[in-house]
Formats: structure tokens, sequence, C-alpha cells
């Protein structure tokens, strides 16, 4: 509960009669927020207790993941993605090409989704240097022959010899 004084009052919003209101329900305009006046603080009353209550969760709404291929440089997670040196564009998914002198990252080394839950799917290709996920705990789990490992924000997808951050976004 917090207090608010009467000066301390919210802005002004437009202010409409409740005959205003009739007209525009009966024209059609339900999608309009009218404010109703408000009933005045009385002089004898220095003091409005305002209750807040706590923000409920959002139901409904999947968290959103990135992914940091390089110090800011972010992908977002909204469909499949493959990383890898020289991915080939196709409907449904994002390349993301990770540039790689050392050539440790295959063609199309790895293909990432989101799970939904805030969580990502990662899985190898068939690369020649391998996938595999470092744990925000230091952990390490590969993605051998095409096995399918979840990783999380503040996991690290190691591609090769390449680094990619998974940050909550």
């Amino acid at each position: 509960m917090a207090r608010r004084c009467k000066e301390e009052q919210t802005p002004e919003r437009p202010v409409v009669t409740h005959a205003e209101v009739e007209r525009d329900r009966q024209a059609g305009h339900l999608s309009r927020a009218w404010v109703l006046p408000r009933a005045p603080v009385p002089d004898r009353e220095p003091d409005v207790e305002v209750h807040t209550e706590p923000s409920l969760p959002t139901i409904g709404v999947a968290p959103r993941v990135v992914l940091e291929v390089a110090p800011g440089n972010v992908v977002p997670l909204d469909q499949p993605v493959v990383l890898g040196r020289k991915v080939a564009t196709a409907p449904g998914r994002r390349a993301v090409l990770l540039d790689d002198p050392g050539r440790s990252v295959s063609r199309e080394h790895a293909a990432v989704r989101p799970t939904g839950d805030g969580g990502l799917v990662v899985e190898d290709l068939g690369s020649a240097n391998g996938t595999v996920v470092v744990r925000a705990s230091g952990a390490r789990e590969p993605s051998v022959g095409g096995a399918q490992v979840v990783a999380r924000p503040g996991d690290v997808l190691m591609v090769g010899d390449y680094a990619v951050r998974v940050l909550a976004g």
C-alpha cells in the first residue's frame, strides 16, 4: 500500500459524460477507452490511500531468447536458425553466417530452434568439429550424432571454435 497526497494525483485524462459513452456505444465505437469523472477528494481528507496489487504473471507469452554471435550482434530466435560458414537460405529458417577464418565451423554446422519455454534446442548437423553446449556452471554437453541438447540463457554454444552466447532477450 502506498500513500499519495492530493497534489500528486495522476495527470488529467479526458473526461466524458455517461451520455457521450452511451452515444459512442450505440454508434459502434466500443473500443474507445473513456475515463469517467472521479469523485473529488474532500479537503478534510488530505491523503488518499492507494492499494497496489502485485502484477500477475503473463499467461501465453513465451520468454524471448536471442543468440549473441559477436559482441553487440544478436539474432532473435523467433524461428529456427542454422549456424555455419556458408548456410543456404531456405523458407522457414534463418541463416546465420559465422566468420571463422580458422575453418573450424562447417558450412551448415548446427541447427537451433526455440522451445517456447525460454530455452532452445541445439542439434549438430554432422559437422567436422562438433557442437557443445557449455552450461553456466561450466559443465559441457556435446550434441553428438544428431542428438538434441536443450540450452538456456547463460549457456554458451561452442560451434567448432566459435562461441555463441545464449541470452534472455
